[in-house]
């Protein structure tokens, strides 16, 4: 039987104008992390997973001194903006995690600071890896978005999606760290969507959390785009829903 290695991976880098770059910016962001994105991995049916935070040094001062969870394995790395630096030698190579790693497969999942697992989704991911000599991809294009400000839920839909992806690498990849590091990071947007070997999973298994610091409005410079879609405001059926990503009593969370 092939040993697997199974890791959830998000960045915790800032590089934006004005209050990204505030300590207290990164801080709230934090915040919003642990109260939401944690409690949802916390609460996974399948554990046997590791967790990478990945953060920028142009704000190490501030995220190397934040309160992490003794679970979590944090990597201060060059770069900010998605941490990309194609003209690098060794880009990334900082994350020592993963060259330590030298199990059979190596299974990478996505996800933002600021986003939401439900309870059984890396149990989902755990079922259906696809054992290849080559990378496959696992992505979730169907999820829920979360607007805590407005309060409302709507279920969304997009037919492509970069952000909520799964790359599943033999050994062979992820000991090459060039290759790695061109196949998982550099070619992020590309995602391997288009890959025979690509596989949809999770249907509304992600929560995309709408909240007063996110990254887009940072960049719209504080205007909002609203969603299209139909707006779930019971906030019985919502607590309902979020139960099962690991948030308990919605509005008392």
């Amino acid at each position: 039987m092939s040993s697997i290695t199974f890791v959830v991976e998000f960045f915790f880098s800032f590089d934006r104008p004005n209050r990204a770059l505030w300590p207290e910016w990164i801080n709230e962001r934090f915040k919003l992390f642990e109260k939401y994105t944690l409690r949802s991995l916390q609460d996974q049916s399948f554990q046997d997973f590791r967790i990478f935070a990945i953060c920028g040094n142009k704000n190490k001062s501030i995220t190397e001194n934040l309160p992490w969870h003794p679970r979590i394995e944090v990597y201060h790395v060059e770069g900010e903006d998605r941490l990309y630096y194609p003209k690098r030698q060794r880009p990334m190579s900082e994350v020592m995690g993963y060259q330590k790693i030298n199990t059979d497969y190596l299974v990478v999942t996505r996800l933002d600071s600021d986003d939401l697992f439900h309870k059984d989704l890396m149990a989902e991911i755990s079922d259906s890896v696809f054992l290849d000599s080559k990378r496959s991809v696992l992505v979730v294009k169907k999820y829920i978005r979360w607007d805590i400000l407005q309060d409302y839920v709507i279920y969304d839909g997009h037919s492509r999606s970069t952000t909520f992806y799964t790359h599943v690498f033999p050994r062979s990849i992820y000991k090459n760290w060039n290759n790695f590091v061109t196949q998982h990071y550099l070619n992020l947007r590309l995602a391997g969507l288009d890959l025979p070997t690509t596989k949809e999973i999770g249907e509304f298994k992600i929560c995309s959390l709408r909240h007063a610091n996110n990254i887009s409005d940072v960049k719209n410079k504080g205007i909002r785009i609203e969603w299209g879609g139909e707006k779930i405001t019971d906030k019985i059926i919502i607590t309902e829903i979020l139960a099962n990503f690991g948030i308990r009593e919605a509005y008392k969370a």
